[in-house]
Formats: C-alpha cells, sequence, structure tokens
C-alpha cells in the first residue's frame, strides 16, 4: 500500500468532459481568443501534449506567457505538462494560485492549489505540511459551491491517507466524494473515485468490493480516451486475477479478462498506469498464470528489460516473480534468482515502497533459507512480517486495522509453516509459536488494552459518540418497520452514512488516546504459556494454510500445522490445508443435523485428520484441552469428533474451552478475579413477541420478522438464577430489556444470561445483534455488536441461549467477528454460546444440566463437559450439544463455596418453615427437600 496509482496530477483529466482532442495549437487559440478566463480553454494544451505534441503545446502556452506573465491559466497547464517530463513544477503552481487569488477565480484558484498539494504530497512527499492548500480549496468549495473541486480536493485527501495507509481515511474521503458528486455528477469524476475505491479495496484484500467498482468503472469509461478504458480493464484483470486464486472465479474467465486487458492496453499504448494497470503489469498477471515455464520467465525479462530506467513505479512484482520462477523452474539456479531478489530488495528506495519491500524481503528470505544460509533467511522473514505489522499499525479505526491485518496475515501462516516443516530444517516451534500468535486476534487485544482510556474520553468526543449512535438506533428501528414501504432505500442510505461517521468517530477516539500510539504487541513466550497450564491442561494451536498464489505472493509451499502445548511438553504435526478442510467440514456438519448416524465416518476422519496424533502424545493427566483454532476450524464442534466411526466421541474424553488466541487465554487467566460472588443476572423471554395467529409463531411487531417462541427461556433463567448468590435476579418480558441491559450495573453480576434470539449479520458484523425488549424511549431492542462493546461487564461470563451466537464472520488471522468477540471487548472473560442454530428443547436441557454442575463447583469447561455427557447418556445425537462451546477461559468457577454452603442453608430454612422434610445424614449432608419457585 502506500502509494497514489498515478504521479500525474489530476487537474489535466478535471475541467472538462470528455471532447474530441486538438489537432493542432491553432484549435486551442481560437478558444483562448473566445474564453480567455475560461480553464478548458487552456486545458486544451494540456489535451495537445497527450496527443504527442507536447512541444508544441509548451511553446503555445511559453508564448501566452511572454506577453501575459501572470496568466493563470497557461501557468497552470505548463507546470502540468513541465512536470510529466520531470520538470520542478513548484514555483510556477505557486504563481498560478496567486494569479487566480488576484483574478478572483475561486475555480482555478482550487484547481492550482489541488495541483500544488498533488506534486509536494505525491512527488516530495510533504503532505501534512501542505494540507492547508486542500483545506483552503474545500472552503472555497463550500463557499462557491464548486462541487467538482471539493470532490477532487477529496480525492486527493484519499490518496494522501493511502500515502500513509490510513485505509480508513481513505475511504471515508471517497465516500464523501462519491457523496459530493452524486450519481448524475461528471463521468470523468466518477470515474476517479471509483477507481480509488477499487485500487483500495483490491489493496485491503476486499476483492468482491472491488470488482463491483471496477465493473462500474469499466462501464463507464466505454465512451472516454481509449487510455483510460484500458486502465479500467488493466484493474479488472488484476481483481479477476486474485478472485481466481481464491476459487472466486474461473481461471479461463480470469486469463479472458486479462487478455481483453492488454488488447486495449497495448492499442492505446498504456505501459504503466499503476502497479495494478498498464501492459507491463498485464503481461506479468499471464505469465504468473502460465507458471514456471521457459517462455513465461522470457516475458518476465523483457518487462524487467523495458522498465529499467524506471524508479517510482517500477513494477517490482515483476522482480520477485522472476525470483520465484527461476528458482522454481531450475533448481540449481539458485544464485541467479537471490540476484532478482536482491535487486527487487534494493529498488524499493522510497518510503512509500514499504509494502513493496516486505514482499521482496518475504521472497529473498525464501531464497536464501533454501541456500541454506537460515540466519539470514530468517531474519529477512521477520523483517517483512514486521513491516506488514507497522503498515498495519498504522490505521487507528480498529475494523480498517482487522481487514488490513487479514490482506498480509498470509505471510505470517507461510513462516509458521516454513519454521515448522522438518524439509526446511531442525522445526523452531517457539518462533513458529511466537509468529502464529503476532497474527490471531491482534485487534481484540489490543481493543482491550485501550479500554480504559476510552472511558476518559473527552466529553464532545463522548456525546458525538452517543448522537451518532442514538441517531444509528433510530435510523435501525425505522428500517426494520414492515411498513417502512418506498422510503426504504432512503433510510437505508442514511443508516450507512450514521455507520460511517461511527467508523470516523472510531478513529478519532484511537488518535484521541495516547495509548494507541505508544502500543506496544508482545505476544508471550511459549514458555509462558506452559507455566500458565494447569498439569491436567493442554492447549492446542492450528494454523491453517490456504493454497492461493498471487503475482504478489507467488508460494504454493504453505503448510498447515497443530502445535501441542501442555506443561512439559511441545509436539508439532502436520494438518491438511484450510481449503481441504473447509469442504470436509461443511459436509461433515450437513451430516451432523440429519441426526442419524451418517455424521460418524466424517466425525472420525477429522479427528484422524486434526488430533489423532497430537492426543497420542499427551499424557493421561491431560483431561482439559484448550482449543485455538484457525481459518475454518473456527466453524468446528471439536467435541462431537470421534476417534472411530461408532467410537468414544472427544466429549466423553476431554473437557474442551475455545480460545481466540493464546494471549488473550494467558491475558484473561492472568486478570481473571482471585475470588467470585456468585452472583447471576438473567434476562429471557423479553416481551417483543405479539400473536399473529395461535400455534408457536409469533412476529416481532418492531420488525416483521417471524421468530419461533423459545417456551424453555424462563426455565433456563430459572435455572441460571437458582444456583445464584443474593442479589442474583432475572428480569422476564418487559423487563428483560435493552434499557434495563444498559442502565444496570453489570459489573456486580458474575454471569449474565441472555435468552432470546439473536441476529448474526455477516456482511456488517456491528448490525449483529441480541433481541430483547426495547424498554424505553430511543431504544429499538436490538442489542447490536456496537452497543455491546460499549457495556462495562467487568470480568462476566456470558451465557448466549441463542441460535448462532457465538459464529460470525471469519477473517484471516483475526478469528471471529460477532457477538463473542463483542462481549469480550465489553470485559467479559468468557462467553458461552452456540455456533448452530439450536432446538429449544435441547438447548434448554443441556444448559440446565450445565448450570447443576456449576453449583457443584465445576468450572466452565468442566460443567459443560459434564452437560454434555448427561445428554449423550440420555441418548440425544451430537447436533443436540456439541454446537455449544465455551470461548475464551474455561478453568473460571463462577460459583463459590461460600455461595454453594449458603444456598443449602436458605433452602433448609425454606424448607422447615414451609412444612418440608429434611432428612440429614453425617454432617447435615441434605438428600432431599420439596422445591419451591423463587418469587420475583
Amino acid at each position: 500500500m502506500g502509494r497514489f496509482p498515478e504521479l500525474v496530477l489530476l487537474v489535466g483529466l478535471a475541467v472538462a468532459e470528455v471532447r474530441a482532442a486538438p489537432r493542432s495549437a491553432a484549435d486551442c487559440e481560437a478558444l483562448v481568443r473566445n474564453a480567455p478566463r475560461a480553464i478548458a480553454s487552456y486545458r486544451c494544451y494540456w489535451d495537445l501534449a497527450h496527443t504527442g505534441q507536447r512541444l508544441e503545446a509548451e511553446r503555445a502556452l511559453e508564448a501566452i506567457l511572454r506577453s501575459e506573465p501572470d496568466n493563470p491559466g497557461a501557468l497552470l497547464f505548463l507546470a502540468l505538462c513541465q512536470e510529466e517530463r520531470g520538470v520542478n513544477p513548484d514555483e510556477m503552481l505557486g504563481r498560478a494560485v496567486a494569479a487566480y487569488q488576484r483574478v478572483a477565480d475561486p475555480e482555478g484558484e482550487g484547481y492550482a492549489r489541488i495541483s500544488l498539494f498533488g506534486y509536494r504530497c505525491l512527488a516530495a512527499r510533504e503532505c501534512d505540511e501542505n494540507t492547508d492548500q486542500l483545506d483552503r480549496t474545500e472552503a472555497l468549495a463550500q463557499q462557491h459551491r464548486l462541487t467538482e473541486v471539493l470532490a477532487l480536493s477529496l480525492v486527493y485527501r484519499a490518496g494522501a491517507a493511502t500515502m500513509i495507509d490510513d485505509v480508513g481515511a481513505a475511504e471515508r474521503h471517497l465516500r464523501r466524494a462519491e457523496s459530493v458528486i452524486g450519481p448524475d455528477g461528471p463521468a470523468w469524476l466518477r470515474g476517479r473515485v471509483l477507481e480509488r475505491f477499487g485500487v483500495l479495496y483490491i489493496e485491503a484484500g476486499r476483492h468482491a468490493e472491488a470488482r463491483a467498482k471496477l465493473e462500474a468503472l469499466a462501464e463507464l469509461t466505454r465512451a472516454a480516451p481509449p487510455a483510460r478504458h484500458a486502465a479500467a480493464l488493466g484493474y479488472l484483470g488484476t481483481v479477476a486475477l486474485q478472485l481466481a486464486q481464491r476459487h472466486q472465479l474461473e481461471r479461463a474467465e480470469a486469463e479472458r479478462l486479462l487478455r481483453e486487458a492488454l488488447d486495449a492496453e497495448a492499442r492505446s499504448g498504456l505501459e504503466l498506469h499503476s502497479r495494478y494497470s498498464g501492459s507491463l503489469v498485464t503481461r506479468v498477471q499471464l505469465a504468473f498464470l502460465s507458471g514456471p515455464t521457459t517462455s513465461s520467465l522470457a516475458e518476465l525479462e523483457r518487462v524487467k528489460a523495458s522498465n529499467e530506467h524506471r524508479h517510482g513505479q517500477y513494477p517490482f512484482v515483476a522482480l520477485w516473480l522472476l525470483a520465484r520462477f527461476t528458482h522454481a523452474h531450475d533448481p540449481a539456479a539458485l544464485e541467479a534468482a537471490l540476484q532478482y531478489a536482491d535487486n527487487a530488495v534494493r529498488r524499493c528506495f522510497r518510503p512509500s515502497h514499504a509494502f513493496e519491500r516486505a514482499h521482496g524481503l518475504l521472497v529473498r528470505g525464501d531464497l536464501l533459507w533454501r541456500s541454506g544460509d537460515r540466519v539470514r533467511g530468517v531474519a529477512d522473514v521477520r523483517a517483512a512480517l514486521d513491516t506488514f505489522e507497522q503498515l498495519r499499525g498504522r490505521q487507528p479505526e480498529a475494523s480498517v486495522r482487522a481487514r488490513y491485518g487479514a490482506s498480509t496475515a498470509f505471510a505470517h501462516q507461510l513462516a509458521a509453516g516454513w519454521m515448522l516443516d522438518p524439509a526446511r530444517g531442525p522445526p523452531q516451534p517457539e518462533v513458529a509459536f511466537e509468529l502464529m500468535e503476532r497474527l490471531r486476534a491482534r485487534v481484540l487485544f489490543e481493543n482491550l488494552l485501550l479500554a480504559g482510556g476510552q472511558r476518559a474520553l473527552p466529553p464532545e468526543l463522548r456525546e458525538r459518540g452517543q448522537e451518532i449512535q442514538r441517531r444509528i438506533s433510530g435510523l435501525q428501528r425505522r428500517l426494520v418497520d414492515s411498513g417502512l414501504g418506498a422510503e426504504r432505500s432512503t433510510v437505508q442510505r442514511a443508516l450507512e452514512a450514521a455507520e460511517d461517521e461511527e467508523v470516523e468517530w472510531n478513529d478519532q477516539v484511537a488518535r484521541a488516546l495516547p495509548s494507541f500510539r505508544s502500543l506496544e504487541f508482545r505476544p508471550p513466550r511459549l514458555q509462558d504459556i506452559q507455566k500458565a497450564l494447569e498439569p491436567d491442561e493442554a492447549m492446542l494451536l492450528f494454523q491453517t494454510w490456504t493454497h492461493e498464489p498471487t503475482p504478489e505472493a507467488p508460494y504454493d509451499d504453505g503448510s498447515s500445522w497443530v502445535l501441542s502445548v501442555s506443561r512439559h511438553t511441545v509436539d508439532a504435526h502436520r494438518i491438511p490445508n484450510a481449503d481441504q478442510l473447509e469442504p470436509a467440514i461443511e459436509q461433515w456438519l450437513a451430516l451432523l443435523e440429519r441426526r442419524d448416524g451418517s455424521d460418524g465416518p466424517g466425525a472420525a476422519r477429522l479427528h484422524r485428520d486434526l488430533l489423532a496424533g497430537v492426543l497420542g502424545d499427551l499424557g493421561p493427566e491431560v483431561k482439559r484441552l484448550i482449543v485455538v483454532p484457525d481459518g475454518p476450524l473456527h466453524a468446528l464442534p471439536f467435541d462431537a469428533l470421534r476417534t472411530e466411526a461408532s467410537g468414544p466421541l472427544l466429549a466423553e474424553q476431554y473437557a474442551v474451552s475455545i480460545a481466540p488466541s493464546a494471549t488473550l487465554w494467558r491475558h484473561w487467566r492472568e486478570s481473571e478475579p482471585r475470588s467470585r460472588r456468585g452472583s447471576i443476572l438473567a434476562l429471557a423471554d423479553p416481551d417483543l413477541l405479539q400473536a399473529e395467529k395461535a400455534g408457536d409463531t409469533r412476529t416481532w411487531r418492531e420488525t416483521g420478522l417471524t421468530l419461533a417462541r423459545l417456551p424453555q427461556a424462563r426455565a433456563e433463567a430459572d435455572a441460571a438464577a437458582e444456583i445464584g448468590a443474593p442479589g442474583s435476579g432475572v428480569l422476564f418480558g418487559l423487563d428483560a430489556s435493552e434499557q434495563r441491559l444498559k442502565s444496570t450495573d453489570l459489573r456486580r453480576f458474575d454471569i449474565v444470561h441472555l435468552a432470546t434470539h439473536a441476529i448474526v449479520d455477516l456482511e456488517t458484523p456491528a448490525r449483529s445483534a441480541v433481541i430483547l425488549s426495547s424498554g424505553g424511549e430511543g431504544e429499538d431492542g436490538l442489542v447490536q455488536s456496537r452497543e455491546i462493546s460499549a457495556l462495562d461487564l467487568g470480568p462476566a461470563v456470558v451465557v448466549l441461549a441463542s441460535c448462532r451466537s457465538v459464529s460470525g464472520l471469519g477473517m484471516r488471522g483475526e478469528g471471529v467477528v460477532g457477538l463473542g468477540r463483542s462481549f469480550f471487548e465489553a470485559g467479559a472473560h468468557a462467553v458461552v454460546g452456540s455456533l448452530t442454530p439450536l432446538r429449544d428443547d435441547e438447548s434448554s436441557a443441556l444448559l440446565t444440566s450445565f448450570y447443576r454442575r456449576l453449583a457443584q463447583g465445576s468450572s466452565l469447561s468442566e460443567a459443560m463437559a459434564g452437560a454434555r455427557r448427561d445428554r449423550i447418556r440420555a441418548g440425544a445425537p451430537p447436533a443436540a450439544w456439541g454446537a455449544m462451546i465455551v470461548l475464551g477461559e474455561g478453568a473460571i468457577r463462577p460459583v463459590p463455596d461460600s455461595v454453594r454452603r449458603d444456598r443449602v442453608q436458605r433452602r433448609m430454612e425454606r424448607l422447615i418453615a414451609s412444612g418440608g422434610v429434611v432428612v440429614a445424614i453425617g454432617a447435615g449432608a441434605l438428600i432431599a427437600w420439596r422445591r419451591r419457585r423463587l418469587v420475583r
């Protein structure tokens, strides 16, 4: 990242719609005579320069300046023409700004200031020092309603943000530019915004979004000059290749689009528009598709030779692809391959080349390693990962940081596999563990470290956040109204705009926190994890690799592993890659849901592939497993795996909990309170349903959604509250509301139990929600992820008795982004929830048994394991209990001995007072009593 697609100043294309190119300087002179102050008249000379008559255009502009030294249009466009051939335009652009000011032409002044900023920022790398040029431009544009000038200024702001890898800011500036232009604005300007969006999304790994923007750009530029349309097709070819490598587009279709782009680029003479577009780029991509053949190597050599004298935009990918392909084609040519890699690294001499330098270092590190120089090879690999992490760390807003991390996660996964692969030398599990942990759930951990500072925000910033949240809530309430009708699209756009504003606010919050800039992430050492484990515990850390090489990352030798860590042992076992595991898991989950025993062979196969080796290495003392999944394994209910098709289930052998990362697990274990009070708050069966017809189907009146009843919700809440200490409580019906949840001091409770429906939004995770009663003015009953994160839970345990409550959007490296993560951000140390849809009666039976075991002093993972075994003995199939998991710190014992003793005493007193019979044996053991429901 860290680059702008062209150093050509956009103003040249910014002052008129597409028109016929001038044939000579005489055509431009006629325009100047007719409209001597119009910017479009002088833009004619720019057009002339781009027909191959640059010298004639510059001479004509110089002639104008000899007679009119302060002619602003001539100054502006002569500076632009000369800059393209390497002449410093700074002084002349400054004169153009002053000249436009003197003649009181705000439009011309705006374009001149944008051009001056463009040169100083994009070429001289002095962005921060010159933002006043854009500030002044936007003030003029607002004052004189110059929408095109304002939009172009925002595009330049986006370019400057991209240069420093501030993806969130770049996206916000582009969204604002898009809003300013509108759907009917000038085609050239809409095209610029679409192009910038496309590039931004390619670099952030958001390929489907990039494709949508670039297809729109290709359609928009059909009537534009050939080079503009060719550039659009080049971008589209790039994203098509990315999609094909991820198996989201047929390879033949990607090749067709690339060849179509190459034809257009060759016809228009467009060699290098950006690192993603131009005939040189497309030729490299087609060579990559062909693989390490003699012809592709020859084509890459030709690209290299034709670019030896280019600097700022050299297609670096050609060099590191040459390095990889040279070695793959002939392993004996390792020295030649290393020379290409060295060249790739050396050419990245500008600060804006950090992204490319990291890629070059990764290639060189691999080749050095293969040459036998493992020390230097590992040093290069570490330097590459450090650079990727530094670039990621520049993103203040958490969601942007997570997406950025996902786009470079392949490098950590690749390198971790290299460290464990015996074919590359003695395995280094300590280094592999460190590389894995530098990647996993990183943003979630950073958010926990920043949480304290967010509560001390300046009042005005906090109030703005609350106002945005109220607006989102109100729009959401309107949007889900089934009677909204034709107005729905307007409300939807307003909601999206408010959510963009919320992202911007989050960005400002991060920038306002001194702790953000000083945030330093250091994963624990493997020895630290071993010391934190109990003698009967082991941690299984999975790392999955997906085979999807691209020209930027041309690697086909990654591997997937599981590290088994106990108090005294560390073992590594290879497992299938993610692209093999994902379809196998999906197929097995479908069989699991059939509940006819057909899942047995698949369960045994997955057990063999993932667990057989590591479990065989564990001693008999290990009874509890802490699983750190990766990739498709986040969706896998491990407890339902079997040693054989009809053999014992994992749930019958171990108590299993799931952790997003070893770093987070250790953080929770170290910060776990020494003692808990055992108090419980349960919210169940909220009054959000109204009868639609007799039977079990009711309709939520605010949404029109048809939701099945949860008749067992109150029983679950009763089971939870019965084990709690004094002060525990249950909220039913109207009391089980969003307003009560937000206004209650949740830090008083060790367990918060929510028995209701949940919505999981995979496209916009911030909209995932727990559904409660509204409970007050301004609340919509949708307690969304963004609102959950703002709760102050303390180190609570949250039980989500809802379908798919801990599923969500899988983000490479970061893990699952959904409701469970939001409760962790609010402070929870553990979340109990479901990976798949639940049947109400089965969920109730499992959770009732779970709470009964908690009351006996079991930890969360032990209580869930016992509850699963109860259901297995009762004949329930794995689908009835396997998907309910413990996320986070499974060793928590939320009900202390003092609460258990007090509860027995209180029950005995109630029974005696009501005439119940108590039979005591030995030291007062309670044998029988008459149960009474709690009075609420």
